[in-house]
């Protein structure tokens, strides 16, 4: 098998990690925008020729949001299964046209929101689609961390997250909540929003945002309605959702990786079992990859998945720019 790596950020170089340990025989090609650095069998002097000489049976892009679109656009002519990173590009317009760049494409296509392979928000899920405390009625996420926090050693100013010229800003650094969001719930119907800058960060993108989201509820029924609160700036970093349920409440915490429920108010809180993880959800994601293209079935995480999301992001940029009007998620991007 041979691997090609896009990107020397961290994220990079843990896929590095993650192919070299799963597949110790893999011939991998790590690039970068600032180094061209040969793993196995290939020369320093590599250029995109090159990278088709090399005929990667893997592409892993995990460099900056803003850079994957033109790459791709560069290199069609690599017939390869893909593994990006999210955002799958830095805007919906991007997306819209690596979706139709990839038609051409005969191979699997996953987008790497990680989560969606966690055991307890699996756990989460489980409950609720067996409807164990009835009807959903309303779902609250709340997630936040203080950026400086977030990669120690490095200078918080410097990364992705902080530049938007690199794809960074709490939408799309925190869109995993919005991907996990449609897996569980289904597609998002409205949004209505405020974003913007609350902190004295040195940052030139948005730092806060406060979503509600409205979901298409099944036939007969009200539709569940969400309220999302993401954030770079909040010192006790939380990774949460509950949802609040007709015959109880439901809770997910993404930092301590449990599932609690409230069935009943004589007993309180309790934890439910969570299957303990093999490994990170990062190589969770990677054996599911691996198995998607060996059995030549969809992935769990696909290309539209990633693009829903972007749509989402859109729609909540526009509903923040009319005063936090509702935004119907269907309309954006209709046009292109």
């Amino acid at each position: 098998m041979r691997v090609v790596i896009v990107g020397a950020g961290s994220i990079g170089r843990a896929w590095a990690e993650i192919v070299r340990s799963s597949s110790p025989a893999a011939e991998v090609l790590h690039v970068s925008s600032r180094s061209l650095d040969s793993v196995v069998g290939v020369g320093q002097d590599v250029g995109g020729s090159e990278l088709v000489r090399f005929a990667p049976d893997i592409v892993i892009l995990a460099n900056p949001a803003t850079q994957r679109a033109r790459f791709f656009k560069t290199h069609t002519d690599l017939e390869a299964h893909y593994l990006i990173e999210k955002p799958v590009a830095s805007d919906l317009g991007e997306a819209l046209q690596m979706e139709s760049l990839f038609l051409h494409n005969e191979g699997v296509v996953q987008i790497g929101y990680n989560l969606r392979f966690s055991p307890s928000l699996r756990v989460f899920k489980e409950q609720l689609d067996r409807r164990s405390l009835g009807k959903v009625l309303s779902v609250g996420v709340d997630t936040g961390q203080y950026l400086p926090d977030w990669r120690p050693g490095a200078d918080y100013r410097d990364t992705v997250s902080a530049k938007n010229s690199l794809g960074g800003g709490v939408l799309r650094e925190l869109s995993h909540e919005f991907d996990y969001l449609r897996w569980i719930f289904g597609e998002m119907e409205w949004v209505s929003a405020w974003l913007g800058k609350q902190s004295s960060l040195l940052l030139d993108v948005e730092d806060t945002a406060q979503v509600t989201v409205g979901f298409k509820g099944p036939e007969g029924e009200s539709a569940v309605v969400a309220q999302v609160n993401v954030d770079f700036v909040r010192r006790d970093a939380v990774r949460q959702m509950t949802a609040v349920c007709e015959e109880g409440s439901l809770r997910w915490d993404g930092i301590t990786n449990t599932v609690t429920i409230f069935g009943d108010s004589s007993r309180g809180w309790e934890a439910l079992a969570v299957p303990e993880a093999s490994g990170s959800t990062y190589q969770a994601q990677w054996d599911s990859f691996t198995a998607a293209i060996a059995n030549a079935r969809e992935p769990e995480v696909t290309l539209s998945d990633g693009i829903e999301v972007l749509r989402v992001i859109e729609a909540i940029r526009e509903s923040h720019l009319r005063m936090g009007r509702r935004v119907e998620v269907a309309t954006v991007g209709a046009n292109r």
